[in-house]
C-alpha cells in the first residue's frame, strides 16, 4: 500500500475534517451525548496522524492500518447501537431490546467472519501479504455486518414514523454512508488489487465528504428539532403505525418489568 500525494492529501483533509468534527461535537455541547461516536472520530484520527507520522513502508503503513481498523470496527459496533437508542428514544423499551438484538447480531457476525477467515484456503504468498490478506476478509465481513444493521435501521425509521432528533437522523444517514463506501471500497481492493490506489482514493473523498458534511450540519439545535422519519406522505397510516409502534414498546416495557 503505498501513499500517493493524492492520498497524501486527502489523508490529511481527512484528518482536519474529523478534528474539525470533533471540535463541533464539543462546541456545540454534543459530545457528552454522541459519547461512542466521538471515541470512533478519536481513532479515526488517530489512525490518520500515525500513518502520516510513521508510515514509511508497506509493514509500516500495514501495522497502523490493521490497527486502527481493528478499533473502529469494535467501536463502530457500539456507534450503531448508540444510534439505534437515540434514534428510539421516545420509546425506551424497544431501544433498549434492539440494542439486544443488535449485539447478538455482532457477536454472531464475529464468529462467522473468525470461522471464515480461519478456514479459507491456504496461500503460497509470503506469509506478511498473507496475514494481510486475511485480515482484510475478516475487516469486509464486519465493515458488512455494520452496513447490514445500520440498513436495517434505517428501514426500521422509513417505514414507522418514528419522531427522532434531527442529530441522531443525520448521524445515522451519515454512518451508512460511511460503512457503505468501506465494505464497498474493500470488495473492490479484492477483487482488482492493482487499482488498490485509486480504491483507496475514491474511500478517502467519500469519508471526507461524510466527515465534512457532519461538521457543517449537526448543531445544538437539532436536539430540539423532531423529524418525523417514516410515512409522512400518508398521515393517516402514519398514526396507525405509531399507535402500533407504541403498543410494541408497551409490551416489551412490561415484559422487561417482571
Amino acid at each position: 500500500m503505498h501513499v500517493g500525494s493524492l492520498e497524501n492529501g486527502l489523508t490529511y483533509l481527512n484528518v482536519f475534517a474529523a478534528g474539525a468534527l470533533i471540535a463541533r461535537l464539543y462546541g456545540e455541547r454534543l459530545a457528552g451525548i454522541y459519547r461512542i461516536l466521538v471515541l470512533y472520530l478519536v481513532a479515526d484520527t488517530l489512525e490518520g496522524v500515525l500513518t502520516l507520522a510513521f508510515a514509511r513502508n508497506n509493514q509500516d503503513l500495514y501495522f497502523i492500518y490493521a490497527a486502527g481498523q481493528t478499533v473502529k470496527v469494535t467501536v463502530a459496533i457500539f456507534v450503531a447501537m448508540e444510534l439505534f437508542r437515540l434514534a428510539l428514544i421516545q420509546q425506551p423499551a424497544l431501544a433498549s431490546w434492539g440494542k439486544k438484538a443488535i449485539g447478538y447480531f455482532f457477536g454472531l457476525a464475529g464468529a462467522v467472519a473468525i470461522f471464515y477467515v480461519a478456514a479459507g484456503p491456504a496461500s503460497r504468498i509470503a506469509a506478511f501479504y498473507f496475514l494481510v490478506n486475511r485480515f482484510l476478509a475478516f475487516e469486509g465481513a464486519m465493515d458488512l455486518a455494520v452496513l447490514i444493521i445500520l440498513i436495517l435501521m434505517s428501514l426500521f425509521l422509513l417505514w414507522f414514523p418514528v419522531r427522532a432528533r434531527k442529530n441522531a437522523a443525520l448521524c445515522i444517514a451519515g454512518f451508512v454512508a460511511y460503512s457503505f463506501q468501506r465494505w464497498t471500497g474493500l470488495l473492490l481492493i479484492r477483487l482488482w488489487p492493482h487499482s488498490r490506489a485509486e480504491i483507496d482514493t475514491a474511500m478517502l473523498m467519500i469519508s471526507f465528504l461524510c466527515l465534512g458534511g457532519w461538521a457543517l450540519l449537526l448543531r445544538r439545535e437539532g436536539e430540539i428539532s423532531i423529524v418525523m422519519t417514516g410515512h409522512r406522505w400518508n398521515p393517516r397510516k402514519a398514526e396507525r403505525l405509531t399507535a402500533q409502534l407504541d403498543a410494541i414498546n408497551s409490551r416489551l416495557s412490561r415484559v422487561e418489568s417482571r
